[in-house]
């Protein structure tokens, strides 16, 4: 057994949520298994209900533990201090420090770091294009950040039939996705089937279901079912998140469309532009919404008829081979497991 003990505060997402800051825990988990690390895992009440103690990790449950994280370095004194969940607030450690590693997921997390940057031994990011973020926000950083892909499990030679593939789909219903981009272009590409994903908390789901009724070429699915359903049934997927709201850090949802064979349509930023084939994203020329309105509109156009089926099928395998050398189902679990080298 290597004698080390880490001190993990654990990601701060909603049960019901299953994003990056879960699969960052896994990870960690994973690698303190493989190597009989001794982890303490801090959990805010409020979240991860599922998370019990086992065998070399222990979880210590509490409402608001985040807060603590100083007095339970000065209790546990462990070799290793994991942040995987930056929460929304100022983080501050004192005095001897042991070693810090952080998981960064989003912008929105830089401005929690500044009081640790000076003592972060490692950092792990899901892009090569957030990983350039955080080098500029913090040149202290430099040389210590590395990529961390998020780790997914796909089956990336999944077949189905080309009759199930026949709407146009969307991941989430939320405002700063982009809904209202792909609204306009359902109403201007009139002569395709439109899927839109209910993610939303019911007040909003309400508002939605309203709207859709002005949209007669537009499902919802509802929250009950799976993505799995909206990639089975669908031939695109439009990413059009505000770039002024939300940047993809990595693109986990277009990384599970390509392996159900579905085309993912992003903007070329963030992190979708490290990997993604050039035939898969969108530009960005300037703020204006019917200008945007009109580069999704000739986008999604070039996929029509047989010569677009033609290009968006050899779009996918492209994307497929870059996610197999990528690795991503290991990508975070042997970053971990590096901290002990």
């Amino acid at each position: 057994m290597i004698e080390s003990c880490w001190l993990v505060l654990a990601a701060h997402y909603p049960p019901h949520h299953i994003g990056g800051g879960e699969l960052s825990d896994q990870a960690i988990f994973q690698a303190a298994a493989d190597m009989n690390v001794s982890v303490t895992v801090l959990v805010d009440d409020f979240h991860r209900p599922a998370f019990q103690s086992t065998g070399n990790i222990t979880v210590i449950r509490q409402r608001g533990i985040g807060r603590q994280l100083k007095l339970w370095c000065r209790r546990l004194k462990p070799d290793r201090v994991i942040i995987s969940g930056v929460p929304g607030w100022p983080i501050k450690l004192a005095g001897r420090l042991p070693k810090l590693t952080v998981f960064l997921r989003a912008p929105s997390s830089l401005p929690y770091i500044a009081s640790l940057a000076t003592n972060v031994d490692r950092c792990l990011v899901p892009s090569l294009w957030f990983k350039g973020e955080v080098e500029r926000a913090y040149p202290i950083l430099q040389g210590r950040v590395a990529v961390s892909y998020p780790s997914l499990k796909l089956n990336l030679h999944l077949q189905r039939p080309d009759s199930t593939r026949r709407f146009i789909a969307i991941a989430s219903a939320e405002s700063h996705k982009g809904i209202d981009m792909f609204l306009a272009l359902a109403d201007r590409i009139n002569n395709r089937e439109w899927l839109v994903a209910d993610n939303l908390h019911p007040v909003a789901t309400a508002a939605l279901r309203r709207e859709l009724t002005k949209h007669p070429n537009i499902s919802l699915l509802t929250k009950h079912r799976s993505m799995n359903q909206v990639y089975f049934l669908s031939d695109l997927l439009l990413m059009p998140s505000v770039p002024s709201r939300h940047v993809e850090t990595f693109g986990r949802v277009a990384a599970e469309a390509l392996s159900w064979g579905v085309l993912p349509l992003a903007y070329n930023l963030g992190g979708p532009a490290d990997w993604l084939p050039a035939g898969c994203l969108v530009s960005r020329r300037n703020d204006s919404f019917t200008a945007q309105l009109n580069i999704w509109q000739e986008v999604i156009d070039r996929f029509s008829g047989l010569s677009g089926e033609a290009l968006r099928s050899d779009l996918v395998r492209v994307g497929r081979q870059r996610l197999a050398g990528m690795k991503l189902e290991d990508s975070a679990r042997q970053a971990v497991r590096s901290l002990l080298n």
